[in-house]
């Protein structure tokens, strides 16, 4: 794997500054405080500063172009409805998502491997071991050239535990652990965690903008706003804007649904990528239209909008979302061992299932790259060496966050 140079190091800090320039503060002072928590943390806020020090240190690696999450981590799996009522577990964040050097994907989540959630307590040789099956899991199912998918029927070991258990979740829980009655109507619950308030402007602007959302007739009703907050969630894209809507639902319990309104921003990655990008009417367009060309499935409701002229995503809120309990998993390393090649196995077919598109190399290109047997090994090297930047990093903005360079604006 050839490499490109590109840049010189830079301070993380100011890099960090730069990029969330313009943030609202009060998400982005959590967004700071959950990254002191964790290298892990640390690596979920900062998918582009990890493109940048991949490339400065010349350990990019090279490959056909494909249709890449730019963001793969170890918690950007899921589970999730479909749009054909079966339940699905897959890559679940394209935020990010651009056309990249295949190995880019699975480089970043061998990395995320190595720095590990702090729940995940394995020993050095333990999460070694399990980078090195997942790198090769990758490599073998890109050979196969056959994309697959995880669904509930024929899903075994931790995930199949997972998707199985969803059918026990009840929708009205789901929404009483979110909302509460007062003198009788239902609103959204306020608590600093997971939602926080929006301006009474916002909650009009949203009232009168959710309608127009709905596709004929046949779903105005669904699309009455009852409440709205902004919400707390992930890492990465706190302090952009992002709300959770409390509204009318046909055959939801209650007669109500939960939908998230999300900012569609621009890419931080691509501009590390020698791939050319196709032409997207809009950030909203890219992020849709990719998570359903790579998902074998896409979400019951999943659509690119405009709100106050500018790009958002439009989802439901679903109790089928859930990930997997990496920490539960760590005590048998042979189920979180095929766990995890489940996973990297995911990544492998979403590329297979987007090849030959908008200008992603074709399935016998990605089939080509995986017939070097060489490649997982020099993917673990690169992973290595990435575990430390990210932990160079991680080490000197903690020393900033202590000394005050991150506290919000008075």
């Amino acid at each position: 794997m050839a490499s490109q140079q590109r840049g010189s190091p830079a301070s993380a800090a100011d890099l960090l500054h730069a990029h969330d320039a313009g943030r609202e503060p009060e998400r982005l002072a959590i967004k700071y405080a959950k990254m002191r928590a964790s290298a892990f943390a640390f690596l979920r806020g900062t998918a582009h500063l990890f493109h940048r020090r991949m490339t400065d240190a010349g350990i990019a690696p090279v490959g056909p172009p494909a249709w890449s999450s730019g963001d793969l981590h170890l918690e950007n799996y899921g589970t999730y409805l479909g749009d054909n009522g079966l339940v699905y577990f897959d890559v679940n964040d394209f935020d990010e998502a651009l056309l990249a050097p295949a190995p880019w994907d699975i480089l970043r989540l061998a990395t995320s491997l190595l720095i590990a959630p702090p729940t995940l307590t394995l020993k050095r040789a333990d999460t070694a071991a399990l980078a090195k099956q997942m790198l090769e899991a990758y490599r073998a199912t890109l050979l196969s050239g056959k994309a697959r998918w995880v669904e509930r029927r024929i899903a075994g070991g931790l995930i199949g535990d997972l998707m199985r258990g969803l059918r026990r979740r009840d929708p009205v829980a789901f929404l009483d652990d979110r909302t509460k009655l007062v003198k009788g109507a239902r609103i959204l619950k306020i608590d600093g965690k997971r939602a926080l308030p929006v301006t009474p402007k916002e909650q009009q602007e949203l009232r009168q903008w959710l309608p127009a959302q709905a596709n004929g007739a046949g779903e105005t009703a669904a699309f009455q706003l009852i409440d709205a907050a902004r919400r707390v969630a992930g890492v990465a894209s706190l302090g952009t804007p992002r709300y959770v809507l409390l509204a009318a639902g046909s055959g939801a319990p209650n007669g109500n649904r939960l939908l998230e309104l999300k900012s569609a921003n621009p890419s931080s990655t691509i501009a590390f990528s020698p791939c050319p990008q196709p032409a997207w009417s809009s950030d909203a367009e890219r992020v849709a239209k990719l998570q359903m060309r790579c998902q074998a499935v896409p979400p019951g409701l999943l659509r690119p909008v405009m709100f106050k002229r500018a790009p958002f995503i439009l989802r439901e809120l679903q109790p089928s979302e859930d990930r997997l309990d990496l920490a539960a998993a760590a005590r048998q390393l042979a189920d979180l061992g095929d766990a995890l090649e489940t996973m990297a196995a995911l990544s492998a077919w979403a590329q297979l299932r987007s090849s030959g598109r908008q200008g992603a190399a074709p399935a016998d290109d990605l089939m080509a790259l995986a017939a070097d047997k060489s490649i997982s090994a020099r993917l673990m090297t690169a992973a290595k060496t990435m575990e430390e930047a990210v932990l160079a990093d991680w080490r000197e903005y903690c020393t900033a966050y202590d000394a005050g360079r991150f506290k919000p604006p008075a």
